[in-house]
């Protein structure tokens, strides 16, 4: 544990205490043989203790995630997924908080933003009152935007590596619609889901609805991840980044947001020049 959390906010002042627990909540499920193969991907934890401020996990051999691969993409978010059944929901997927190891298995740690939530009425821990947080935008926000910006990708690499996002991501939400209406999920889950499923599936029927809705997410993703930067006052040079292409997006494609309903929660509503 840091002497003082990085994120200076209530959410890091409490991030170890929550890491401990969630900790023990995945082991138990690491541990049971009629759950261990959905969380092969959580890193295990061999002892942690609070009040020492002690966590400790085995050596992994690895690297960060420098290739964005079907196959990662898919432990991924079978693995949040997993998750999600068991009632927990992850927010911080930032680039250091995934690990590929030398034969290119995913390993997640670092829990400190994972939190309780009944997956059959809430779709996050913040219930139903913030419907635009799910696992494939967490992974867009916190990881794959800031990635592209650092990668100086190219439109066309990006929109590649958006369309395999896309497909994985629906791949498992798919799965994730039948489980929760064998368990018989609320109306107002599994018709969100079910809305999700359609919205990745126009997507991925054109080159042009791809393109529409990258820009879409994009400008969402970039716009979340500044402002819990600023929030946390934990800013980089990609905050700074990620400001330079909102302000690209802004100027380019305002109208077209503005249309889509793109501007959401204190930016809806605003002008051109008040976003700017």
């Amino acid at each position: 544990k840091r002497p003082e959390a990085k994120v200076q906010n209530i959410n890091g002042q409490l991030s170890f205490l929550n890491e401990v627990q969630r900790r023990s909540d995945l082991q138990k499920r690491k541990d049971s043989p009629h759950t261990s193969v959905d969380f092969e991907c959580i890193v295990p934890t061999v002892y942690a203790d609070y009040q020492l401020g002690i966590i400790l996990s085995d050596w992994i051999e690895g690297q960060p995630v420098n290739d964005i691969s079907s196959s990662l993409l898919y432990q991924l978010f079978s693995t949040l997924s997993a998750c999600e059944k068991i009632g927990l929901f992850e927010w911080d997927l930032c680039s250091g908080n995934l690990l590929v190891d030398d034969d290119n298995k995913l390993w997640l740690f670092d829990f400190g933003y994972m939190y309780p939530f009944d997956p059959l009425t809430e779709l996050n821990s913040d219930g139903l009152n913030a419907p635009i947080f799910q696992f494939c935008e967490r992974f867009e926000t916190r990881f794959l935007s800031g990635w592209l910006v650092k990668q100086n990708c190219s439109q066309k690499e990006s929109l590649a590596l958006f369309k395999n996002v896309k497909h994985e991501a629906l791949r498992v939400l798919l799965e994730q619609c039948k489980w929760l209406q064998r368990n018989e999920a609320s109306s107002a889950v599994l018709s969100h889901k079910k809305a999700l499923v359609t919205k990745y599936q126009t997507a991925l029927q054109s080159e042009q609805a791809l393109e529409d809705l990258f820009i879409v997410e994009m400008f969402r993703s970039h716009v979340l991840d500044i402002e819990d930067d600023l929030d946390g006052k934990s800013c980089t040079s990609t905050t700074l980044k990620r400001v330079n292409t909102v302000l690209e997006i802004i100027n380019n494609h305002y109208d077209f947001l503005s249309e889509q309903g793109a501007l959401f929660y204190h930016n809806e509503g605003k002008t051109k020049q008040q976003l700017i």
